[in-house]
């Protein structure tokens, strides 16, 4: 079985890598960080004895490396499990960033990832059982002032994931998406945050026990779930008092 990790250095990437090769996969790593992903893939032979190999690929305005990643991506063999975890964010999306910033936020947080899904869509259908997981954010539940060009497209990616759980009915293929709240990993280190961080780790295993599920989506951690449905459903003269 064969497992591609988009975005595999992050932390929930390297939560998933490791659980993919612990349960048996061959796994392909694929992020900007050659230097990283080269020491993830020695482990992970090495730990679990595993076919590991990796891509060094920089999203969102590369196009040559984007498609060098979809040619080994090939090579690597017909891929059972797809699973992204590639996310960009920046400091100064408050509505007005130029084109090219808001381009690449776009396409890093939803175009990649509709283009790759495309392109090795064909593959998956050809194996017994196929899964294509995505993560999105809580950050796109509703519109608000910050972060305005990522959360658009991360709301972006959850329809594509709605239409695409729609198109693999009666497939061999599952997908589930997750709608993720504060994680434990780098990205939130140091941050005075609202509510708790998760573990990574745990959301990984999560992720790995219910490939088989036929469910909807997933807000992790769980509380995040009534959280999103009443914002969701406040009345705008109260919603824009908040200063989220």
């Amino acid at each position: 079985m064969n497992c591609l990790i988009v975005g595999a250095s992050a932390g929930l990437g390297r939560s998933l890598s490791e659980q993919a090769a612990r349960r048996g996969y061959n796994v392909l790593l694929v992020a900007s960080d050659s230097r990283d992903l080269a020491a993830m893939t020695a482990n992970l032979q090495l730990e679990y004895g595993v076919k590991a190999s990796y891509i060094s690929c920089r999203f969102g305005g590369h196009p040559e490396e984007e498609a060098a990643a979809l040619s080994t991506a090939r090579e690597f063999g017909s891929v059972d499990l797809l699973l992204y975890t590639l996310g960009l964010a920046e400091e100064n999306d408050t509505g007005f960033l130029d084109e090219l910033a808001a381009l690449r936020l776009v396409r890093v947080n939803f175009l990649s990832q509709v283009n790759l899904t495309t392109a090795l869509w064909p593959t998956l259908l050809e194996r017994e059982r196929a899964a294509v997981v995505g993560f999105g954010s809580i950050a796109a539940v509703r519109g608000r002032s910050r972060n305005v060009v990522y959360a658009a497209a991360k709301r972006a990616l959850a329809s594509y994931f709605e239409s695409l759980r729609h198109l693999a009915v009666g497939t061999n293929i599952r997908v589930h998406f997750y709608y993720l709240g504060y994680l434990d990993t780098q990205q939130s280190l140091g941050k005075s945050l609202p509510l708790p961080r998760a573990s990574a780790e745990r959301l990984a295993r999560l992720v790995l026990d219910r490939l088989d599920s036929d469910s909807g989506p997933v807000f992790y951690p769980w509380f995040w779930g009534p959280i999103s449905l009443g914002l969701r459903c406040l009345p705008w003269f109260l919603y824009k008092r908040l200063k989220l």
